[in-house]
């Protein structure tokens, strides 16, 4: 059989072809290679600021956490210390030529801006933190991009869910730091405070009430008997107050004594002036039995504050500073069924 003669330049068209089209794959990919490298440098900067972002982020976090506690512990001098500091261990140092970390209080943005304008630092409550770096770039240096500028800011504020109790319990473990027992009634314009994380930091029995604008405790409360009178409920797992007094010193000893041994029963109404109580005060009454205290600074030396029956004592800007006379340490303060009456006082005299 005759093969036809043009079957091999059939076949050497086809190999023409496949040889022309191997030419134009190669054309392109060398053509579209620089942009492949692009977007993949792209994609692997972006990662990498991205990451760098989310440190950046938390240090700021950290910063402005720092700040806030100063904030809290009322030391508005340390805020920007306490900043720097917590940045610096997150990795952002501020003297770092390359690292801005600036530190507002007052905020100068956002939504914690003091409407007042001559709100000082601690006075806002608030702590607002910037870091800003330069961050530098691999692959994109080919086609021109160096470096890119990342910011974060954060702001925090410590204030306290219960923002100016004029009742404190400051005792962090005990149980019934705050005990009203019996017929008892603890009447306050302002809030109560109990830092105890015990399952009973807060113990109210028999038919006992407390009356607040708040009431907090960092553990739980426990209402026993017929006592249902806690106005408003207890809100429980509060982060405890740090002593609000903490920054002052012991009020001197006064020399004087204004009273030995003082016991109050009976009825009547009582006119109290501050001073030193050597040997404590007690107080013992039916309801017509008041008790009134004048401003200022009860020194309760020995013997603590007892209060029994159901005594109406009333002050307002009074403090009791209650120690024991062998070693001049803080005592306590106990009440049995009666009526006690507070204001806040956020000057007190003695400051």
């Amino acid at each position: 059989m005759d093969i036809p003669r043009d079957k091999p330049r059939r076949w050497d068209a086809i190999r023409q072809a496949g040889s022309n089209r191997s030419g134009v794959i190669a054309v392109i990919v060398a053509l579209t290679f620089p942009f492949l490298v692009a977007f993949l440098g792209l994609a692997l900067d972006i990662g990498h600021v991205y990451q760098y972002k989310r440190r950046m982020q938390a240090a700021a976090d950290a910063g402005a956490m720092g700040g806030a506690q100063e904030l809290y512990r009322r030391h508005s001098d340390l805020v920007t210390s306490a900043v720097k500091n917590d940045t610096a261990l997150n990795g952002y140092d501020d003297a770092d030529p390359d690292i801005t970390v600036t530190v507002n209080c007052p905020p100068l943005s956002g939504g914690n801006i003091p409407t007042d304008d001559d709100a000082t630092c601690s006075e806002s409550g608030f702590v607002e933190v910037i870091i800003e770096d330069a961050v530098p770039s691999y692959f994109l240096q080919i086609v021109g991009a160096g470096s890119s500028t990342i910011r974060s800011r954060a702001v925090a504020g410590a204030v306290p869910l219960n923002a100016h109790p004029c009742i404190i319990a400051l005792n962090p473990t005990v149980k019934g730091a705050l005990t009203v027992p019996g017929t008892s009634n603890l009447q306050a314009d302002c809030g109560v405070m109990v830092n105890s994380t015990d399952p009973e930091g807060i113990l109210v029995e028999g038919v006992a009430c407390i009356n607040a604008t708040e009431v907090a405790v960092s553990g739980n409360s426990s209402i026993l008997g017929n006592a249902q009178c806690v106005n408003p409920s207890p809100v429980h797992n509060v982060p405890p107050i740090i002593d609000p007094l903490a920054y002052l010193e012991p009020p001197p000893v006064p020399e004087a004594v204004e009273k030995t041994n003082l016991v109050i029963q009976g009825t009547g109404e009582y006119f109290l002036q501050p001073g030193r109580y050597l040997g404590g005060i007690n107080i013992e009454g039916p309801e017509t039995l008041t008790v009134n205290f004048a401003p200022g600074i009860y020194f309760i030396d020995g013997g603590g504050m007892i209060a029994a029956g159901t005594p109406n004592l009333i002050g307002h800007g009074v403090m009791f500073y209650l120690v024991f006379a062998e070693v001049r340490e803080r005592g306590c303060l106990r009440s049995r069924p009666g009526l006690l009456r507070g204001k806040p006082h956020r000057e007190p005299s003695h400051r």
